[in-house]
């Protein structure tokens, strides 16, 4: 009798798990976030963290002539209260 009970509750268990939906990173940004990306120069990886020292006192170092949308926060509407 336990063998059943367990062999049918591995059996639900198994019917039971959802398949997470697969999230495409570009349909969360704007249009205009994603054509700033697209049009973005080249990054240059030539920074004071490049020796391997991001973590030591000071914190990162970014470029200050990077494009505002590296610092967008914006998502598109359809994704308000999606949970991802």
């Amino acid at each position: 009798m336990r063998r059943f009970l367990l062999m049918t509750l591995l059996l639900l268990s198994g019917l039971a798990h959802a398949q997470l939906p697969e999230t495409d990173w570009l349909e969360l940004m704007p249009k205009s976030d994603q054509k700033a990306l697209d049009a973005m120069p080249e990054i240059d990886h030539n920074s004071p963290e490049a020796m391997g020292t991001f973590d030591s006192k000071g914190g990162l170092k970014q470029s200050k002539g990077l494009p505002a949308v590296m610092y967008s926060t914006k998502t598109v509407p359809a994704m308000n209260g999606k949970t991802i």
